[in-house]
């Protein structure tokens, strides 16, 4: 089974390393990014927009164990690393 890599990156600043990008768009099924702002600036960088999306940072949190017995099949929980999916 191949794996979807998302990258979630917290960068606040203009542009990301030349090195990142290529390791990026050679790598990563999606680049997440935790503003417009910031995901511009992943553009501009020269990240695939098509790869790249704003997503607010969250948690999801698990439900009781009483909720999780009626179908709930994953709990998601993001923090400020990249990670798999």
């Amino acid at each position: 089974m191949a794996r979807h890599w998302i990258q979630y990156l917290p960068w606040e600043f203009e542009t990301i390393p030349d090195e990142w990008v290529q390791a990026l768009n050679a790598n990563a099924s999606e680049v997440w990014a935790p503003s417009n702002y910031v995901r511009n600036g992943f553009i501009e960088s020269g990240l695939d927009p098509n790869k790249v999306y704003y997503v607010h940072r969250l948690i999801v949190r698990p439900r009781p164990c009483l909720e999780l017995s009626t179908g709930c099949r994953a709990i998601i929980s993001l923090d400020m690393q990249g990670g798999y999916i």
